[in-house]
């Protein structure tokens, strides 16, 4: 079951038309209830209601340093505990998919977990503030009548993937992984609870340790920790390393687990090979599954109930062949190994470069990641050192994030080379590995999807590798250290050595649903065509028209720039969505 909540905050908690519209909904319980405070969850499990009314973690909680289950509401001695360390304690000692609540004698302190797992949206009323895990709900109790901020829409058109507090909703705000929303006196004061780089640093494993041996060990524990709760689960299984890194460390569980590949007609996304090597060798089930254009619907947005467009239209037959498979064989949540490549930075930078040039300065070991790098990236030596000459040139102080302004309108392309867009995580200490910076870049791109699409399906998605505890160990390595050897995220091929097949440590191609998501473009053109140019983003001169309408003349030659018109299809999509008060998900 998907964890659902509704917190009010101020006098608004303790109106009592509030009280008579709150409890006649059956499917909302009270968990605490304080002056100026009130929780509500849907499930009375899913609360950890701290002593003497001092706070509730609603979600999963799990303790670093213990077994592998998540800790029972009913466990007052960890309660306990928690209350007598407050934020700072709950982040160095326990992880999970949560927001935690605690009512302090200066108000309200609202955390949302460093991993982003549990999502965390809020309103600012005339009363106080009303918090809650799905705009739905918000919508149902009758905070807020959704509308689009249209002054947001030009940041999902050109940098969908960074995670900021405004989102596409007029006055909806997200709290953001690792944040804390302090509210006293209808104030509200948002600070960073955790950042990355606490952990680049302090964390860092000595010379001597085993460190493939404690990222196994961190990994493992926490897919078992992550699936204790559910009876059975599907994974979604390619083949590639991170998805058989999350298969292998379900050996044994005693959850029910069944594995799901998809499969396109192209090569690139025909993964059998593999996701069939690595179920043989954990003796699951496989189901492989065909992208079918029948569940691609252009009106349905992929996003359409989260308040930001941040998805793809092709998405879609993703996840309408999930739902299905789920229900077929009763799963009540989805694994996945997502967030894998940016945790463990599978990335073409040269960046390791200079980092490995900080730790040990022009040495031997600086000429192997050199090596390494032009092995990864499979460029010639002569290549490799002009793309870091040019970037030694750079300053490197600060992280610009890359804006996409392909077929956007050349005024508002204009316009976005005036702003900037930032984050707090990427605001680096001085003298900080430039690698590191870009790793963390990583990381933020992946937040705005850990939260899944899955919510109105009531289907939890279990996301491991991007749990708090293995973030903080792959922050602590060494960028260098994952491009040893010449391949990628070598650390983890090393750490899961004896618990792949050699097709899988071997693999370095990855797949991909792009020759799918290019037939949308071909078989749809003339709908594509007309909810492109006659739609709001056009209208309202955020996107090119003329550049639009030459790239679809193009057919199977479009380039690249396919993806880009099908995320354009799910933003309009999402639009008329809210727009038109329709807040069924797809």
């Amino acid at each position: 079951m998907v964890t659902r909540y509704l917190i009010l905050v101020g006098r608004v908690a303790d109106e009592d038309r509030q009280k008579v519209v709150l409890g006649s909904a059956s499917a909302m319980h009270v968990a605490i209830e304080r002056p100026g405070f009130r929780a509500l969850v849907n499930d009375e499990m899913a609360s950890l209601i701290l002593p003497r009314g001092t706070g509730c973690i609603i979600g999963k909680l799990f303790a670093k340093f213990g077994p592998a289950r998540s800790i029972s509401p009913e466990d007052q001695e960890e309660g306990d505990r928690i209350a007598s360390q407050s934020v700072a304690g709950l982040i160095n000692r326990y992880w999970g998919e949560y927001v935690a609540c605690f009512l302090q004698p200066r108000g309200v302190t609202i955390l949302r977990d460093p991993g982003a797992a549990c999502p965390c949206y809020y309103l600012r009323l005339v009363d106080g503030y009303a918090i809650a895990s799905d705009i739905s709900l918000l919508v149902e109790f009758k905070f807020l009548r959704p509308h689009v901020a249209w002054d947001q829409i030009p940041r999902y058109l050109s940098a969908k993937d960074l995670p900021f507090e405004h989102t596409g909703l007029q006055g909806v705000r997200e709290l953001l992984a690792g944040t804390t929303l302090t509210v006293s006196n209808d104030r509200a004061e948002i600070a960073l609870a955790w950042s990355p780089w606490d952990h680049v640093e302090r964390d860092a494993p000595p010379e001597s340790e085993d460190l493939p041996a404690r990222l196994w060990r961190t990994v493992h524990q926490c897919v078992r920790s992550a699936v204790s709760d559910i009876d059975s689960g599907l994974l979604m299984l390619s083949g590639g390393l991170d998805s058989s890194v999350v298969a292998s460390c379900l050996a044994g569980a005693a959850t029910q687990i069944s594995a799901m590949t998809m499969v396109s007609s192209d090569a690139y996304g025909d993964e059998r090979q593999y996701a069939q090597e690595m179920a043989s060798h954990q003796g699951l089930h496989l189901h492989e599954h065909h992208y079918s254009l029948d569940d691609i619907d252009l009106s349905k947005s992929v996003a359409a109930r989260l308040p930001k467009p941040v998805a793809a239209i092709h998405e879609l037959a993703l996840y309408s062949a999930v739902v299905r498979r789920c229900r077929e064989i009763g799963a009540s949540a989805v694994i996945t190994g997502n967030g894998g490549d940016n945790v463990f930075y599978n990335s073409s930078s040269v960046r390791p470069f200079f980092d490995r040039l900080k730790d040990d300065g022009f040495s031997v070991g600086a000429f192997h990641t050199f090596n390494d790098i032009c092995s990864i990236t499979r460029v010639s030596s002569g290549k490799a050192l002009k793309a870091i000459a040019s970037f030694a040139l750079r300053p490197r102080h600060e992280y610009v994030w890359e804006r996409e302004t392909s077929f956007l309108d050349a005024a508002l392309t204009a316009s976005l080379r005036k702003t900037t867009y930032d984050h707090a995580w990427l605001s680096s200490p001085p003298g900080a590995a430039v690698g590191k910076l870009g790793h963390i870049a990583f990381l933020l791109r992946m937040q705005n999807h850990i939260e899944g699409y899955l919510r109105s399906d009531d289907l939890p998605v279990i996301n491991p590798l991007t749990s708090q505890p293995v973030l903080e160990l792959a922050l602590a390595i060494p960028t260098w250290r994952q491009f040893e050897g010449g391949i990628n995220r070598s650390v983890v091929r090393r750490a899961f050595q004896q618990h792949l097949p050699p097709l899988i440590l071997d693999r370095r191609q990855k797949g991909s649903p792009g020759g799918f998501a290019l037939s949308i473009i071909e078989a749809k053109a003339t709908e594509i065509r007309e909810r492109l140019l006659d739609g709001e983003l056009v209208r309202r001169r955020f996107l090119d028209g003329g550049a639009i309408d030459h790239a679809l003349r193009q057919g199977p030659a479009i380039g690249l720039g396919y993806m880009r018109l099908l995320s354009f299809l799910d933003i309009e999509a999402w639009i008329r969505n809210w727009e038109e008060g329709q807040t069924n998900a797809p």
